[in-house]
Formats: structure tokens, sequence, C-alpha cells
């Protein structure tokens, strides 16, 4: 219990006192270590953390100090500030307030980096001629990080987006600590082992190098090195450049943007779906037009070569020389006559009657030679006529069938014109004039 000699302090009163305390007995002072966690708000000022290989302190430079630094401080970078030592009272944090900056060389993290990445580069890890090809529609996608991360979150979003078709396995691991380079290696092994995704994307979201550095261990590009599964490293932000970036089939620059590069938009597909449905309609519909313009002239040719056409268009042809003769005959005739009348005229105008009996006698004669010639042109033409109606007749397949003839078809429809043809038991067809008969053949007899 306090005593009335005791003082009790707040706890601002206590802070102001240390803050007091700690500005009072330090001077200023030059802190060397490596920049890790900066941040550069609107306002100006830079915030970041010092740190060595066994500790780190938190600092601050106001705007007014920071805008003489003829460099641009990032993570990584190993500097000499100097400045004074303090504390923030608001949250009770020992903090360093930096006057100036120098650089002090680059970072061991980043020197470690630039070691390994021209090391993997001289062996070939970062070639483009062993990269696979990201499958253009994937089916199915691998998706290796931490379960409860932003970077998961941001990419289940796109993919839902843009490509829900695609089905999303996550093996999860940690992406960040000591043990978390073993870990995603095992869920690389496991994913390829799978091979149950198209393509694997391992990712996570941004930070400091030291937040990133699981994914510049040696373990993990090897990994993804050696995987069959082609994968695509979307660590960090833009600015962010991992040793896994290099060796991945490819590099995207956020966890958005990998899924976004792995997966078409599906509305684009659609569109295009679209413009390939009407292109097939349209050339469909062309190829129809043209094959009903060929039927068609197909069905032409064969009207023309119907047997009863055929007949019909000698029928006409006879008609037509029939008319024709009759034309002739009947113009001879008219010819003859007007010589009768002329010659009549001839024996009335020379009144003997001896001339008029020779004259008589005369046509008599050329009467009946007319007459003779007439009735022989006629017979022969209808002679003709009639040879040529029945040699039509005789090839038209409806007249072979109605003098008593039949065809013979087997069961396929083919015509029966050899007993090779069919066997003791076969159920044909027998075409007559009048309808079709179903028989079976009992007994086949060779007439060789």
């Amino acid at each position: 219990m306090p005593t009335k000699n005791n003082q009790i302090l707040s706890v601002s009163q206590l802070n102001r006192e240390a803050k007091y305390l700690l500005e009072s007995s330090f001077p200023l002072i030059w802190v060397e270590g490596e920049i890790s966690n900066l941040a550069q708000p609107g306002s100006g000022h830079i915030y970041f953390s010092l740190k060595d290989e066994k500790a780190q302190v938190r600092c601050a430079m106001f705007r007014n100090r920071n805008m003489r630094i003829k460099f641009k401080p990032h993570n990584g970078q190993k500097v000499m500030i100097q400045a004074r030592v303090s504390l923030f009272e608001g949250r009770g944090e020992f903090q360093l307030i930096a006057e100036q900056m120098q650089e002090a060389g680059l970072g061991d993290l980043h020197k470690k980096f630039e070691q390994l990445k021209r090391n993997l580069e001289s062996e070939g890890l970062f070639s483009l001629d062993r990269k696979k090809a990201i499958p253009e529609y994937p089916e199915s996608i691998g998706i290796i990080t931490s379960p409860t991360g932003a970077a998961i979150r941001d990419i289940l979003s796109v993919l839902k987006r843009r490509y829900p078709l695609a089905k999303v396995l996550i093996y999860p691991t940690l992406v960040q600590g000591e043990t978390a380079a073993a870990e995603i290696c095992k869920a690389i092994v496991k994913a390829d082992t799978d091979k149950k995704s198209d393509l694997l994307i391992i990712t996570r979201g941004g930070g400091s190098i030291e937040d990133l550095w699981s994914f510049n261990e040696e373990i993990v590009a090897r990994k993804v090195f050696t995987c069959q599964t082609p994968i695509v490293s979307g660590v960090g932000h833009e600015i962010d450049f991992t040793i896994c970036d290099f060796v991945a089939d490819l590099r995207a620059p956020t966890p958005s943007a990998a899924a976004e590069l792995v997966t078409p938009d599906i509305n684009e597909l659609a569109y295009k779906i679209d413009k390939l449905e009407l292109k097939a309609r349209q050339i469909i519909g062309t190829g129809l037009k043209s094959l009903q313009s060929k039927l068609h002239l197909v069905a032409q040719k064969l009207e023309q070569q119907k047997p009863s056409n055929k007949i019909e268009n000698n029928k006409r042809h006879i008609e037509h020389i029939r008319q024709k003769l009759e034309h002739i005959i009947s113009f001879k005739i008219s010819n003859y006559r007007q010589s009768i009348a002329l010659a009549e005229e001839k024996v009335k105008n020379n009144s003997p009657q001896i001339k008029i009996a020779n004259l008589q006698t005369k046509i008599n004669t050329l009467q009946s030679r007319l007459n003779i010639t007439v009735k022989n042109n006629i017979e022969f033409k209808q002679q003709k006529i009639e040879s040529l109606a029945r040699n039509l007749n005789a090839v038209s397949p409806l007249q072979t069938i109605s003098r008593g003839y039949s065809v013979l078809e087997s069961k396929d429809k083919h015509v029966i014109t050899s007993i090779s043809q069919v066997n003791t038991g076969d159920v044909i067809t027998a075409k007559v004039s009048d309808g079709e008969l179903e028989c079976r053949v009992t007994k086949i007899l060779d007439q060789t």
C-alpha cells in the first residue's frame, strides 16, 4: 500500500518523466543499422525501424529534417543516423528522433539477396527457355499461401468475378517466419504430386524485406524450379521482387494481378462465343443454301431423265412430225388440184374430143399415181410412227412388266439378275404391274 510520503503517478506522468530522463541523459548520438518497415505517409515524415542481427528500435524523422537527405531510403538499406533518444508518450514506446541520415552501404539481407540471385541466374534457374507455358483456360488452380491472409481473399474475389468456372484448391502454409520456407516447399511438393491443378499460384501480400524473406530462400527457389506444374509468383506489391519471382514461370506484381493473369474474363469469353456462334450459323446457312441449290439442280436432271418424261417428249415429237406431214400432203394436193384446174381450163379452151380424151386419160393416170404416191407416203410415215412407238414401248420398264414379266429384288433392294445372287430360303420381292409379291426361294435350277 502506498504511504503518504509516496507520490502516486498517472501513466501520462510516468511516460513524461521517462521521456525527460532519456532525453536529458543522452546527447545526440550516431546509430548504424538496417532500415526495415519503412513508411512514408503524405505528411512528409518518415517512420522506420533500425535493426541489426539481435535488436531493433523504432525511429522517426520529421519532414523538416528528411528534406536534407540526398538519397531515397528503402528497406534493407544500411544507414547511419544522428538522433536523439526519446520516448513516444502516447504508447510508452522507446524511439529515436533522427536529425541526419547517411548511407552506410547495402544491408546484409540485400547483399544476401543479390548474391543468391547471381548464383541462381548463373545456374540457369531464371532462363526463359525452361519456363513452362501457363494454360489459357485452366480447369483447376492451386493456391499456395496463408489461408487467413489478405492475398487469398483478393485472389478468390478476382477468380469469382473473372472466371468462376475454375476449381480452386488451397494449399495452406506459413508465409513469414523461420519455418515458413520449409512449409512453402512442402506445399509445392504436395500440390505438384497431387496432379489436381493445371497451374499453381504462390503468393502473399506486401511487407518489408524481412517479411518476404521466405520467398528469397534458396530451398524455395529450387522447389519452384523443379516443380512440374506451371507456377505463377504473386508475392508482395509491384515494387517488391523476390527470388521466387525470377524462378517462377510467370511473375505477377500483386496477388490480384496473379489471379487476373492466369484467367480469362468470362464476359469476354461469352462475347467471343457469341461471335463464333453467329459466324458458325452464317457458314452453315450459306452451306445449306448451296446444298439446296445443288439438290434442286439434281432433282431437275432426274426429272428430265424419267422414262415417262422421255416417252412424253417422244410423243410430242411424233405429233409434230405427223402435223408436218399432213401439212405437206395438203400442200401437195392443193398444188395438184390447181394443176388439174389449169388443165381442165386448157381442155375447155382446146375443145377437140381427142385431146379431151387423152387429157382425161392422162389426168386419170396422174390421179391414180398421185393417190398411190400419197397413200404410200402416208402408209410409210404411219409405219415409221408405229415403229418408233413400238421401240419406245419396248424399252419402257412398265411395258415389260405389263406383258407379264416381273422384276426380282433382294431384301437390300438390289435387282436380281443371276441365281448366284440368292440362296435357298431367301425372301425376295417380285414387282408386277399392279403391286409386289413377297416370295421365298425353295429351289435353284442352274440352266447352264
